[in-house]
């Protein structure tokens, strides 16, 4: 059985595992992959009557931010690394326990879903750079990432970890 020992909060995260076209030279180039020709990244979660809440944030600057993490990271991801990352949380066919099932057969049970999860997708990722990614609400920006569809112009699978 898997056991999570980390620091565990209220906060929310999702890593996203993402195909890119090709794995960009500059921030401009991840920028009109991410974005196309939108200039701004929306806050999902603006409400004009909170103060010093953020309508939105130059489509460059969040480009940047997943640039740092691209370049953070300095790798592609492999099949290994994504099946793994799947583990780390719920994804949308994610099984529920039977009441008769021991936890390891349970364990057994969620591997082999998330593996048959990368296998029906893979497709979606041919001929893609993959990368994961990981965001969390412990800011504004942080949850606008986590939650206001940043990769919805690349394939990608979300992987909650609330």
């Amino acid at each position: 059985m898997k056991v999570r020992m980390g620091f565990i909060s209220n906060s929310s995260s999702s890593s996203f595992i993402v195909g890119f076209p090709k794995v960009p030279k500059s921030i401009d180039e991840l920028q009109e992959m991410l974005f196309g020709k939108e200039q701004v990244f929306p806050n999902p979660f603006y409400y004009p009557e909170h103060n010093g809440d953020t309508r939105s944030w130059p489509a460059y600057e969040i480009a940047e931010d997943v640039w740092n993490d691209m370049v953070k990271r300095g790798h592609r991801a492999n099949n290994r690394m994504i099946i793994d990352e799947l583990l780390q949380g719920w994804f949308d066919e994610f099984p529920e326990k039977e009441k008769t099932m021991s936890w390891e057969e349970y364990d057994d049970v969620i591997t082999e879903a998330a593996r048959k999860l990368w296998e029906n997708r893979k497709g979606d990722f041919k001929d893609t750079k993959v990368f994961i990614f990981e965001y969390e609400d412990h800011t504004t920006k942080g949850s606008a990432m986590e939650h206001g569809d940043l990769f919805r112009r690349l394939p990608h699978i979300r992987v909650s970890k609330h």
